[in-house]
């Protein structure tokens, strides 16, 4: 659904309220865990037979504490897309063809930083390939 333009009218409001509703505020496990007992109706059920300190937030918490990444991928931007292609066909890689290419176009479809490194950007190649063969 496509935000609507004007902030003042209900259609925005709406908009902003579903939109704030949907959102995906999970940073770790326990959210998830969290999420799928209300959805399931397991965390009333439990809140009903042991109260409402049935110790549900400490689990949730502890859950979230381990480390845990979620894996993101996003979309190559067409100026992207086509670097990559004339990256990706080369035989030696320089310094700057990573700090040019490698590093922004992983940074962007990852959401993680890479730093400039003298070995093994192999598997960050591979990486990027694989969402690039995805649009072939």
């Amino acid at each position: 659904m496509n935000e609507p333009k004007d902030k003042r009218t209900k259609a925005w409001k709406q908009w902003k309220k579903d939109f704030d509703k949907d959102k995906d505020n999970s940073i770790g496990i326990g959210d998830v865990v969290e999420k799928i007992t209300e959805k399931t109706g397991v965390k009333k059920a439990v809140k009903f037979i042991a109260g409402d300190d049935c110790g549900c937030n400490k689990r949730k918490e502890a859950l979230n504490a381990i480390p845990f990444r979620f894996p993101v991928v996003r979309c190559f931007t067409e100026t992207q897309y086509n670097q990559w292609g004339v990256f990706r066909n080369k035989k030696v890689w320089t310094h700057k063809d990573q700090v040019d290419v490698l590093i922004p176009v992983f940074s962007q479809l990852f959401a993680r930083q890479l730093k400039p490194m003298s070995c093994c950007i192999n598997p960050y190649i591979k990486d990027i390939d694989k969402v690039y063969n995805q649009y072939q």
